[in-house]
């Protein structure tokens, strides 16, 4: 009798795992097949821009992108790239005109600057500014394309040059302690073993 009872139930145990394989298996089938599923013909995704991300938000019918190049802007020349893409399916927008205007720290704003397609992105426009003075900057980014408008205004942290960032400063202060209290216990252990072999 107990010899049964163990039967029926490694037969009730065996049906479980393989119900449970099979469970495991059309999930993974399912989770291959969404990732290996190709495109249809003539869809596009929008690609990451290079350089250091300074904002990433849906703005009107737009999803829009603005990076900075250098990513530690300073004063002087320095890149911004702004890419726009549908919001609703991430497909790249073409022939937009796309403007950035600087506005300081007081609220005022300055000349806009046009930004243009270079190379072979259609969704990336670009625009190369020369900063002149330091400080927070915010730049309204304008986008004006046949799906309509949208504005978006986007942080920029200019610094003069051969400023520390904070962080890095922190990192030095605490590498030159380090050395200045090694330094120390090596100038401490000579003196002590100069008085010992007296």
């Amino acid at each position: 009798m107990g010899f049964k009872i163990l039967q029926a139930q490694l037969k009730s145990y065996r049906w479980l795992m393989l119900r449970q394989a099979h469970h495991e298996g059309a999930l993974l089938g399912a989770i291959l097949l969404v990732l290996i599923w190709p495109l249809p013909a003539g869809a596009a995704i929008c690609p990451p821009s290079l350089g250091q991300r300074i904002a990433s938000s849906d703005a009107g019918p737009y999803a829009i992108t603005v990076t900075v190049q250098p990513p530690k802007p300073v004063i002087g020349e320095l890149r911004l790239a702004v890419t726009v893409c549908e919001a609703i399916g991430n497909a790249p927008v073409e022939h937009a005109a796309v403007s950035l205007t600087p506005v300081d720290a007081a609220g005022a704003p300055g000349r806009p600057a046009l930004a243009f397609i270079r190379g072979g992105r259609p969704e990336e426009y670009t625009a190369d500014l020369n900063v002149k003075t330091p400080g927070f900057w915010r730049y309204r980014v304008h986008v004006a394309a046949p799906q309509g408008e949208a504005d978006l205004e986007v942080p920029l942290d200019v610094r003069p040059p051969g400023e520390l960032d904070p962080a890095a400063g922190m990192v030095f202060a605490g590498i030159s302690a380090v050395l200045l209290a090694g330094g120390a216990y090596v100038a401490r252990a000579a003196s002590r073993r100069r008085v010992s072999t007296h």
